[in-house]
């Protein structure tokens, strides 16, 4: 078992039941069964916070709130069928409030059957992750051909249609064809443009029947992964043992996520880094939304901006009716900017604000730019 692999653990609606009883009711309502009997089985794996649907009233909020001071990287995994929460809504609650980007879940999936893979033709009501096209194309999990329509090719007609491996293989005869009918000079803006086209819940779910069969990883088939990177794994108290008492007082008051972000961007605080950051106090204890227009007009913000690639200034300018000029770079992946654009700045982590200034997640906050995003979430740091 390899686990970073899009699948990286499978079990069936049986285990489901019994860890479901064992965190949550030995006693289950027969309706409550009857839902999880409606997938096949259930797939463990990192999934976007931001991706669930938590729409609840009357939420335990004492619950949510002790749920906040757990370890989220040994917590048992939530239970997830069609985006929302069956089992761990607090857990989750607590995640979201606390700017956690992802959460370990068990995610229901479906057969395939009459060569189709869940989802109706016509709905458009699943959760949607930003696919990584490009890469789907190469690895002939989706097709990009002629148009198709009632009497077969139509070769002379703009635009095109978009096939799945799914279609190739379990798809009316027609589909098979697809390789022969490849429309390679489309396939840039289909690129740009496929996760913007409403795709129906039948298409989405082949399409991610196809990433399955094809076995590509996940933080490759989809744009807006969240990876296991290595801030997440820290151990904030190991981390932080061999640090200066005053450092350590201080760490131990963020929550996790934001401990992490610091402990990542200073491992080895200098008398510099404590006397700058020690005294800060966060303005919330959770992150908050702020506007990207307000941010814009903070001078240490325009300078991050400047310090990007000409051509993200030129586009941030334009798209915002601003004049930042260009600085020094110092960015050593300068490409990252546009990579993180493509992706949903919904399952972005909270960038770092010191009054007023991002200080930390600057990339975040140039995607957002470029994106054109309204908002973003930040920690609020004063002092």
């Amino acid at each position: 078992m390899r686990s970073r692999d899009f699948i990286v653990e499978a079990v069936d609606v049986g285990f489901i039941t019994n860890y479901i009883k064992k965190h949550h009711d030995e006693n289950l309502h027969p309706d409550y069964l009857d839902n999880l009997n409606k997938f096949s089985k259930f797939i463990l794996k990192n999934i976007p916070v931001n991706s669930l649907k938590l729409e609840l009233s009357g939420l335990d909020r004492a619950k949510v709130e002790q749920y906040k001071k757990m370890n989220f990287n040994t917590a048992p995994p939530i239970v997830v069928g069609d985006g929302y929460v069956l089992d761990g809504y607090h857990r989750a609650t607590a995640a979201k409030e606390l700017g956690i980007p992802s959460i370990k879940a068990y995610v229901g999936t479906k057969d395939v059957r009459e060569g189709k893979y869940g989802g109706e033709p016509y709905t458009y009501n699943l959760p949607r992750r930003q696919l990584n096209v490009a890469l789907l194309i190469q690895r002939g999990a989706i097709f990009i051909t002629e148009p198709h329509g009632d009497d077969g090719w139509e070769p002379d007609s703009e635009g095109f249609s978009l096939i799945t491996l799914h279609n190739v293989e379990l798809g009316e005869p027609w589909c098979k064809e697809a390789k022969q009918h490849l429309r390679p000079n489309l396939y840039n803006a289909a690129a740009k443009g496929l996760n913007n086209m409403g795709l129906s819940d039948q298409k989405y779910n082949q399409i991610l029947w196809s990433i399955e069969r094809l076995g590509i990883p996940e933080e490759q088939a989809f744009l807006d992964a969240v990876k296991e990177n290595k801030m997440s794994t820290i151990n904030v108290d190991t981390a932080i043992q061999n640090t200066p008492p005053v450092w350590q007082q201080w760490i131990k008051t963020l929550p996790q996520q934001l401990a992490q972000e610091f402990i990542d961007e200073r491992p080895n605080p200098n008398n510099e880094d404590i006397q700058e950051y020690a005294k800060l106090k966060l303005a919330s204890p959770q992150p908050r939304e702020v506007r990207v227009a307000e941010l814009l007009k903070v001078q240490g913000n325009q300078y991050n901006i400047s310090q990007a690639p000409d051509d993200v200034i030129a586009d941030i300018n334009q798209k915002w009716g601003i004049k930042i000029p260009s600085s020094k770079k110092y960015d050593l992946n300068p490409a990252r900017n546009r990579q993180y654009a493509q992706m949903s700045g919904a399952t972005a982590a909270p960038s770092v604000m010191i009054n007023g200034v991002i200080t930390f997640g600057v990339g975040r906050f140039t995607s957002a730019c470029l994106r054109g995003d309204r908002t973003m979430r930040v920690w609020n740091l004063r002092g």
